[in-house]
């Protein structure tokens, strides 16, 4: 039966294989430049690898049948018009724009002439040919695809047209938030696109990325998005993701950090929409002395679907990471969190901590979670657990007492529930539009 699964998952390959071949007759003399080269690679791998189906053990919460059944198209160059971009500005965030719309970057919208020395923002197909940085990233590129245990990775490589560098140079000591803005606007065609950022974080240097998601039309659309990072000795990355899809956006999003010594990456993950979203978030420590933060809400209610898979890789001595997620299921909505913590055998001295709490509102809804610890060293402080739960009566009747009603003490709790992780948000706008979002879809 497996098997059988399988199979049918990988007959939508041959969907898009024929959009690449599509793709590739429209190069008009570009096949040899380095990054379509790169996306043949991927498309060679692409087709060796499977989509992941129930019968992968990360994946058995998860069906990506119902996300690859339409028939995408790729995203076309479209104008801003309008408030198209209003849903995803932060109000009062001073930040360095990125816009992108369909996987497209949108120039006359962003801020690629205003960003401070130290900092570079370029486009991927661009970067490639540098002298400076195109070997580094055409190696970087190869072996994501050699680790690839799955399609969607090659799949992003192959197809991503908005890929972006980010180099922020040694010591530089960033003044605002990179602000990416990805927004498909698709009218009523089935449309997919692949962000992608390839970032290096130099020693000395601190960071803040923020990503944002959404969507305006009323067509199926599929958002796979692909990031990895280098944070290096004594540098420092945050990095923000809201995503707030509309009910027919499916979302996979895979992001990992290396770290070297001294260095600290701390992701913050906003989950708020699409049908299907899925991510997988990866920090691998390189080196002793390093700080790993993950902090994580979702919300889904009515049919939503949030699968969060996170993975902390302790391969040095003198090390510290901490976890901290939450949820809150309401209506039919689905959620799932799987968190790994490995300690290797010699990863001594390490505090690692991890917990996930959850809220679920009502009898259809659902979380399945699996908090993890895989110690091979003996000298560590290590915990990890997981809370299912409903709201607090007595705190409700406590709340009704003092003449609030019921509707709104219930949205209080909830939200201080879930303002527990955002409280860690250090951007304070991205902190308060977090909560106002949180709000408004618990009151809508």
């Amino acid at each position: 039966m497996a098997i059988a699964v399988k199979n049918k998952l990988d007959e939508r390959k041959a969907h898009y294989k024929t959009l690449f071949a599509a793709r590739a007759g429209k190069m008009n003399g570009q096949s040899n430049h380095p990054l379509n080269q790169i996306r043949r690679e991927a498309m060679e791998k692409f087709e060796d690898l499977s989509f992941p189906g129930r019968q992968d053990e990360d994946w058995k919460y998860t069906s990506v049948a119902p996300l690859l059944k339409p028939d995408y198209q790729e995203g076309k160059e479209v104008p801003v018009v309008g408030d198209m971009l209003a849903a995803l500005e932060i109000p009062e965030l001073d930040a360095y724009r990125l816009v992108f719309v369909n996987g497209f970057l949108q120039k006359d919208l962003s801020d690629l002439l205003k960003l401070p020395s130290g900092v570079l923002v370029e486009e991927m197909s661009n970067a490639i040919e540098t002298p400076t940085h195109g070997q580094k990233i055409k190696n970087w590129f190869r072996n994501e695809l050699e680790k690839a245990t799955n399609a969607f990775t090659p799949l992003n490589i192959a197809f991503s047209n908005g890929g972006t560098f980010v180099h922020i140079s040694k010591n530089a000591q960033v003044d605002k938030p990179l602000h990416f803005i990805y927004l498909t606007a698709n009218g009523i065609t089935s449309t997919f696109s692949c962000p992608q950022i390839f970032g290096i974080v130099e020693s000395g240097a601190n960071a803040s990325v923020i990503e944002s998601f959404g969507g305006v039309g009323s067509g199926d659309y599929f958002t796979n998005v692909f990031n990895r990072f280098e944070v290096d000795a004594n540098a420092a990355l945050h990095h923000y993701k809201i995503q707030n899809e509309q009910p027919q956006g499916y979302f996979i999003n895979n992001a990992a950090a290396d770290q070297q010594r001294d260095s600290n990456y701390s992701s913050y993950v906003l989950d708020l929409g699409s049908k299907v979203a899925r991510n997988n978030i990866a920090a691998h420590l390189k080196d002793s002395n390093t700080t790993t933060n993950l902090y994580g809400t979702y919300l889904p209610n009515g049919t939503e679907h949030v699968d969060n898979q996170s993975f902390v890789d302790h391969a040095h001595p003198h090390a510290y990471s901490n976890e901290l997620y939450k949820g809150v299921m309401d209506d039919k909505g689905r959620g799932v969190f799987n968190g790994q913590v490995m300690v290797r055998q010699d990863a001594q001295k390490i505090n690692a901590y991890q917990t996930n709490g959850n809220l679920v509102l009502s009898e259809d809804a659902q979380i399945d979670t699996k908090p993890q610890l895989e110690i091979y060293a003996d000298d560590v402080r290590c915990s990890h657990g997981a809370t299912i739960g409903q709201l607090n009566e007595d705190s409700v009747f406590y709340l009704k007492a003092r003449g609030i009603k019921e509707a709104d003490a219930r949205t209080m709790l909830q939200v201080a529930f879930l303002g527990e992780v955002i409280d860690n948000f250090e951007v304070e706008a991205v902190k308060n539009f977090a909560m106002g979002l949180i709000e408004g879809k618990m009151t809508s």
